[in-house]
C-alpha cells in the first residue's frame, strides 16, 4: 500500500470475475488467508483466495435473519432469542458515499 498511482487497463473480453494479484507481498501465506478470512466475513459477492470459495458467514445470503431499516439491513445477535446485553458487535459497511 505505497497509494502511489497505479495503471489501470480496461478489458474488451471481462467474464464477469475480479481478480487481484499481489506482488511483492512480505507476508506468509497463512497470514494473509486469515486476514482474508476476517475481512470477507460479511462481504456481499463471494470471494476466492487461491481457488478456495472463503466462508462469509455474516453476509446478507448467509441464512441469518436480517432486519430491513432505513440504514440498510441489520442482523443483531440474540434477536430471536435475547440472553442479555451485547457488548461487542461487529459492522459491514455496504457501498459508498
Amino acid at each position: 500500500m505505497a497509494f502511489k498511482p497505479v495503471t489501470i487497463t480496461p478489458v474488451q473480453d471481462w467474464n464477469g470475475i475480479t481478480r487481484i494479484t499481489l506482488q511483492d507481498v512480505e507476508l506468509e501465506m497463512g497470514q494473509i488467508a486469515t486476514t482474508l478470512k476476517r475481512l470477507v466475513r460479511g462481504f456481499p459477492i463471494p470471494v476466492l483466495f487461491n481457488e478456495q470459495l472463503l466462508e462469509r458467514i455474516c453476509a446478507l445470503d448467509s441464512g441469518l435473519t436480517f432486519v430491513d431499516t432505513e440504514i440498510g439491513a441489520i442482523y443483531l445477535h440474540g434477536m430471536e432469542q435475547p440472553n442479555g446485553a451485547q457488548y461487542e458487535f461487529d459492522v459491514y459497511l455496504q457501498g459508498l458515499p
